[in-house]
């Protein structure tokens, strides 16, 4: 398991309030420049390379010609949120639960 480290909890929120998009991360105090707030190990992050269906999602691009970067990186989001354990998708959770169909 991944640990996400907050070094300034008190100068973070995350959820709907402030954000521009459904949720975010907003600041609450002032951050002074070069002030590091939160550290997220890179193997937390969750991309099309990451998954657990890497080499699958690599073959579908290939034979589809796929150019988006989207598409291959949502065919992973998907299939991560499916698993009932994924290294990543315990981040994405708290944001997925929240969008509904209307959004699309």
């Amino acid at each position: 398991m991944h640990y996400v480290l907050i070094h300034s909890p008190s100068q973070l929120y995350i959820g709907e309030r402030g954000s521009c998009h459904r949720i975010g991360v907003v600041a609450t105090e002032r951050i002074e420049r070069g002030e590091c707030l939160a550290v997220i190990p890179r193997q937390a992050i969750l991309s099309s390379c990451n998954s657990t269906v890497a080499t699958a999602v690599r073959s579908y691009v290939e034979l589809k010609q796929v150019t988006s970067s989207w598409v291959p990186l949502l065919i992973a989001l998907a299939a991560e949120y499916s698993l009932k354990v994924s290294a990543t998708i315990q981040y994405s959770v708290f944001t997925l639960d929240r969008v509904s169909a209307k959004s699309f």
